[in-house]
């Protein structure tokens, strides 16, 4: 089994009360909560670590021995520390640890803007209810290239339709499909994004379930932050060949000024890569170019082509479900 490399978000900050193991272990355990270390995958070796991160030994010691305690590693004697806890592949220990940290901070939060504890409880229990409401609906499911965007699309269809949405990676989806007992009768839809709209057609077709290519944009944030970019400047664009290189050129000159100058290079064109990302100012990317772009230029100014689904698709997709929740016809919103 592979060991793998020390990424720079591991490394840990002297100046934080948080004790340095606390640190490391947090960063690791976030890699393994988006999927960058997979089940199976070996820690990097207690001394070497220690080493590369400027560490003692008893800090790596003590970080491993707080995933260990998480069940998300285990120390296997003559073969190093294993990964062995995924949020995607049934990791509970490390989702129950995370729910209970961010509901702690909720709460923290709201005794920070004065409520007294029995405010926060009626609070509480009025979530309660509608996540009781949310459950008794059935679900839909949403697809899209990678862990990022399927899971960051799933939050807000999941808010905004008020029903619960589940996420599957495309490349995972025709495995998904078949690991499914009924598909058509469990979920009520299937959303993806126009770039992949054919490719998931063809997988969930056979299922005879409702199919919808929604429409993916910058929130207006974003936007305000990209308009002050693009007015001049060089602005590099970096996907893969697969993706819809015309589309996304098309669409940072539809945003740019006239006096920005635009450049495409794909991700596995190393040099041109390497160049590239010397010469822009800012950078538009898909998001599995993210981790390369980062490790060749660390801070450079990104910015992904979309980070939500329009409220012109959410409000047709809404429609649809409340008038047409059993329908078996594909449709596009």
């Amino acid at each position: 089994m592979a060991v793998v490399k020390v990424p720079d978000e591991w490394r840990v900050d002297r100046g934080l009360s948080t004790p340095l193991y606390k640190q490391l272990a947090l960063n690791i355990r976030w890699s393994i909560s988006t999927g960058k270390l997979m089940r199976g995958e070996l820690l990097p070796p207690v001394r070497e670590l220690a080493s590369r991160l400027g560490l003692s030994i008893n800090t790596i010691l003590n970080a491993y021995k707080d995933l260990e305690d998480q069940e998300l590693v285990v120390a296997r004697p003559r073969h190093g520390t294993e990964v062995i806890g995924l949020v995607k592949a049934g990791g509970q220990k490390l989702e129950e640890a995370e729910a209970g940290e961010a509901l702690f901070q909720a709460v923290l939060q709201s005794a920070a803007l004065g409520y007294e504890p029995a405010g926060i409880r009626e609070m509480f229990e009025k979530a309660l209810e509608k996540v009781s409401a949310l459950r008794s609906k059935k679900p839909i499911v949403f697809v899209e290239c990678t862990d990022f965007d399927a899971q960051s699309l799933t939050d807000q269809l999941s808010r905004d339709l008020e029903i619960p949405v589940v996420p599957v990676v495309l490349d995972q989806l025709e495995s998904w499909l078949a690991g499914e007992k009924d598909v058509s009768k469990t979920y009520r839809a299937v959303v993806t994004t126009f770039f992949h709209y054919t490719a998931v057609m063809q997988a969930v077709g056979p299922y005879g379930i409702p199919i919808f290519g929604a429409v993916v944009e910058n929130n207006p944030d974003t936007l305000k932050v990209i308009a002050e970019v693009l007015t001049a400047g060089k602005i590099g664009v970096v996907c893969r060949r697969e993706d819809s290189t015309q589309y996304f050129v098309n669409r940072v000159r539809g945003m740019s000024g006239s006096n920005c100058e635009i450049r495409l290079v794909f991700v596995n064109q190393t040099q041109e890569l390497k160049e590239l990302l010397q010469w822009g100012d800012a950078f538009f990317i898909t998001q599995p170019c993210k981790q390369r772009v980062e490790e060749l230029r660390p801070g450079a100014r990104l910015f992904f082509f979309y980070d939500r689904v329009n409220e012109q698709s959410i409000a047709m997709l809404k429609q649809y479900l409340e008038q047409n929740g059993d329908d078996r016809d594909q449709a596009t919103v």
